[in-house]
């Protein structure tokens, strides 16, 4: 971990609330030699989208949702016409 330079990739997190509770196994891989726990906010930095099935939305008369209102309107028309499932995940 030292090599890596956490201090200066990573962000401190030895002030969070409940740090104390993380094993002290792990604590030893992402302390660095300043004492500081460091952390990557992966979560953040993650992307998604959203897929319509377009030979769906063409035979039901539907246009591409940009409000969730409307995808969501779209999602409930599907289940209601097909026996497509509206939303899939991976």
């Amino acid at each position: 971990m030292h090599d890596q330079r956490p201090d200066r990739t990573m962000l401190p997190i030895t002030d969070i609330e409940n740090i104390d509770l993380l094993n002290e196994a792990y604590l030893s891989t992402v302390t660095g030699r300043n004492v500081e726990i460091y952390g990557v906010p992966i979560e953040t930095a993650q992307g998604g989208g959203i897929y319509c099935h377009k030979p769906t939305y063409e035979a039901l008369g539907l246009e591409i949702p940009l409000t969730w209102d409307d995808f969501m309107a779209n999602n409930a028309h599907i289940a209601a016409e097909t026996d497509v499932a509206p939303i899939g995940q991976t």
